[in-house]
């Protein structure tokens, strides 16, 4: 009996760690090339996990958090620091990764 046990906890564990596995393999930081707003060759993103899921943060003054909405899509809120300058300011948006 123990064995059979231990196949069925083995069948549910793999699949929720391959997408543990898969969502680490964003974490940490890197080079933004380009966006809609156009080319930042000194901008960086930073992806890390919260208790609310991914935080993406820039440094160039924005954060949102993320939530996967697909096998490789994650989808989430965000908003420009409010200490900025500029006409993004305080604004909100929606991003995606792919």
């Amino acid at each position: 009996m123990r064995p059979a046990g231990l196949v069925v906890l083995a069948a549910l564990v793999l699949p929720v760690s391959a997408e543990a596995e898969q969502a680490e393999s964003i974490l940490g930081e890197w080079q933004q090339i380009a966006t809609n707003a156009g080319a930042c060759p000194t901008c960086r993103i930073n992806f890390r996990t919260r208790d609310r899921g991914i935080v993406v943060s820039a440094n160039n003054g924005w954060t949102a958090t993320l939530e996967r909405t697909g096998s490789t899509d994650l989808t989430g809120n965000g908003r420009w620091d409010p200490q900025g300058r500029g006409w993004p300011t305080g604004r909100a948006f929606t991003i995606r990764y792919r």
